[in-house]
């Protein structure tokens, strides 16, 4: 393996397993710009991701039972045309979208995916437009009050390390020991801290906080050595061809502003990583569109699929690897 690695992040249905499984069709079948010189291992999640959607199907969510996420899947490339190029590490942890929710409900990262932060030279950071697991922004007075109660729950556990000899300004619990986060029921809210309504009912974490959050993991987490550059970050919206023409012809950024204000706000300002973001469809459309299936099926896996920037938000890009290549490219 390299010395640079990429990790993949996401919240659950956010189309991290679809968008793996189409990145290594490209790979693999060498139709993009990063190639692999040495199969991976690990391979078998993958392949059986992208046996559904050879067969006109997406793959399935990975299993919402968390002690079941014991899927891992890391592969080194280079630029294609490019024998002599650098490697670099392509790291999907064995981390689901619902160990990464629970993550930021409770403040607490184990130490070997703190550990896989640190080592990052890069990130993908993924949300899908029209996922059922997105939440809405709070309006403003609840908004206020969730991230207060967030902060004081952030402050209580620093505090805790703190006192433990080994707090510092890290978004999560680095205890010597991995800690994984609590199953419990029934203590999840006590345990974590986790904002509640008036009705002291948990009120679930908007997705745009989630993705300010996430981002924060990455901001304190990669890590760089002086005067190098800085560690980039794409953010992928996926089912980008869920937008209607109008839509998606205004590019990603624009569609992050409308939906997700606050995380773009996050996103313009900051300065300690370089951020893009991408609009990627891994098949071209809807399964369930059975004239779009046809059409699947005549055309094959290869020729589906796109990407689309902020730069020529009106072009469909095939090339499945570009955000992985633009990430390199630091």
């Amino acid at each position: 393996m390299s010395e640079r690695t990429f990790i993949l992040v996401g919240g659950p249905d956010c189309g991290k397993t679809n968008y793996i499984a189409r990145l290594w069709e490209s790979i693999r079948s060498k139709t993009g710009e990063l190639v692999a010189p040495h199969p991976p291992q690990n391979v078998e999640f993958v392949e059986k991701a992208l046996e559904f959607l050879l067969k006109g199907e997406f793959a399935p969510r990975s299993n919402r039972d968390v002690a079941e996420s014991t899927h891992s899947f890391e592969v080194s490339v280079r630029k294609a045309g490019d024998a002599n190029g650098p490697l670099s590490d392509i790291v999907v942890p064995d981390v689901t979208g619902e160990l990464w929710k629970k993550t930021l409900e409770t403040y607490e990262i184990p130490k070997d995916w703190m550990r896989s932060l640190e080592g990052a030279s890069g990130a993908l950071l993924f949300v899908r437009e029209g996922s059922e697991e997105n939440e809405v922004a709070l309006e403003w007075v609840t908004c206020g009050k969730f991230l207060a109660q967030r902060a004081k729950a952030r402050a209580t556990r620093n505090a805790k390390n703190d006192a433990a000899g080994d707090g510092n300004d890290a978004p999560a619990d680095e205890s010597k020991e991995p800690s994984a986060p609590s199953e419990a029921p029934g203590n999840d809210q006590e345990q974590s801290g986790q904002p509640d309504n008036d009705e002291g009912k948990l009120t679930k974490i908007p997705t745009q906080i989630a993705l300010c959050e996430f981002l924060r993991f990455l901001e304190f987490g990669m890590k760089r050595a002086p005067c190098a550059p800085r560690p980039r970050v794409a953010v992928l919206v996926t089912a980008w061809d869920r937008l209607d023409k109008e839509k998606r012809v205004q590019g990603p950024m624009a569609y992050l502003r409308t939906q997700y204000p606050m995380f773009a706000g996050r996103l313009e300002d900051i300065e300690t990583l370089e951020v893009k973001a991408f609009g990627v469809s891994v098949v071209s459309g809807d399964f369930a569109d059975p004239v779009f299936k046809a059409e699947f099926y005549e055309k094959g896996l290869k020729n589906a699929g796109y990407v689309v920037t902020d730069d020529k938000p009106d072009e469909f890009v095939p090339d499945l690897t570009l955000p992985v290549s633009w990430v390199m490219t630091s």
